[in-house]
This record gives C-alpha cells, structure tokens and sequence, in this order.
C-alpha cells in the first residue's frame, strides 16, 4: 500500500462533511510527507498512525461523528421474515386445497352409503322438511342454519317444479386440514331446470356443507 492508497482508504471510512474531509486529506498528505523527509519509511508510518480503518475512527470520534449502524443485519432479518412470512402463506393454502381421492379410498366410506345420504338430504329439501335436515348437520353447520337461510339458497334457483330424478352422482374423498370428508356433485332434474347440489359429509355421516346451483 503506498501514501495515495493508504490516503484515500482513510477518507472512505470517514462521516464528518465533505469540506473537513477534505481539510483532512490536506493535513494527513503534509503530515505523512513531512514524516518522511524526516526519514521515515510508510511502514513505520502506518504501524505509527494505524490501519485506515483505525484512523478514519480516531477521526470521526474527535469529530464527534455519530456512526451509522450497518443495515446489514436488519435487511437479512426482515429478508428473513418476508421468506418465513411466504413460507407460512404457502403452508396456509396448501392446507386450503383439500387431498383428492376416489371413493373408498380410506375404507371409511361406502358408496352405497354415501348414496343414501344424499338422496335423504336432497329429499328432506324437496319436501321442506327443514327441521329433520338440520337433524343430519353437524353441530357447527347447524349452528350457522334456520329456515330463513335454507328458504333463500332455494328460492335463489328459481322456479323448479317437481322433483323427477337424479341423472348423475359423483363422490371423492376430500381430506382438508386432518378431516376427511366425502364430497359428491349430484344432479337432480325438476319438472323445470336441473339442480347441482355440492353436499359433505364427515366420517360420522354428518352433513356439514351443502350447496346448490
């Protein structure tokens, strides 16, 4: 490392003004040449003076410098943070997205069984039989349902007529969040429109969604 290096290694280290840097730069350049024609080498200089890094902070302390904390380590923390806060949202809805697979995959369920559950549930509907549809739900779901509320998602479709029949049924095991439901679509013709309904049951056979379009 020669004077000019060693000169502007120390102006970098230092956080006073740009004009005391500069009356800085003047001394130390008069200083270290002056300690030369004296007969010292820069090493002994240097090992005299310190490392740049050591005299740029004797500097800043006379000068009463506040040092700027390195934001090094905040910036790696909240990197940190934004990494763990995505993991978590990813986490999240990967548990929203249910695991799909056929029908009788757990041994839980019987399709025949699952037959019979919906025909009761769709027919209880059918007949305004309120009361014994909510004997089928859940706690919870029961909790969240009256008559008015059963009264609008029907009314919501419009005129049907008469029930005539089921013409299709699809069911799946769905298992979200450790609970493993079985989910069918079933479409039912009326007199006027046909009806999808959505319908859910736990492993207790217990109804806990049903939705219709």
């Amino acid at each position: 490392m020669n004077k000019e290096q060693y000169i502007k290694l120390v102006m970098k280290k230092l956080g006073c003004t740009k004009k005391e840097k500069e009356k800085i730069k003047v001394d130390l350049n008069n200083d270290i040449e002056m300690a030369l024609k004296n007969g010292e080498t820069f090493e002994d200089i240097m090992k005299r003076m310190g490392t740049p890094e050591e005299l740029a902070q004797e500097f800043n302390d006379n000068l009463g410098v506040v040092y700027k904390k390195s934001h090094k380590k905040l910036i790696i923390g909240i990197i940190i943070g934004v990494v763990a806060v995505i993991i978590a949202v990813i986490l999240y809805i990967q548990s929203l997205i249910p695991d799909i697979n056929p029908l009788g995959t757990s041994g839980l369920y019987r399709e025949s069984e699952v037959h019979q559950w919906n025909v009761e549930a769709i027919d209880y509907l059918n007949q305004n039989d309120y009361d014994s549809l909510r004997q089928m739900m859940s706690p919870h779901l029961r909790d969240q349902s009256n008559d008015q509320i059963i009264i609008k998602a029907k009314s919501d479709l419009g005129e049907l007529g008469n029930f005539e029949k089921i013409t299709s049924e699809q069911s799946v095991e769905a298992k979200q969040k450790g609970e493993l439901l079985v989910v069918s679509e079933v479409v039912a013709l009326y007199e006027k429109r046909s009806v999808t309904y959505t319908i859910s049951f736990n492993e207790s056979g217990q109804l806990v969604g049903i939705y219709m379009k």
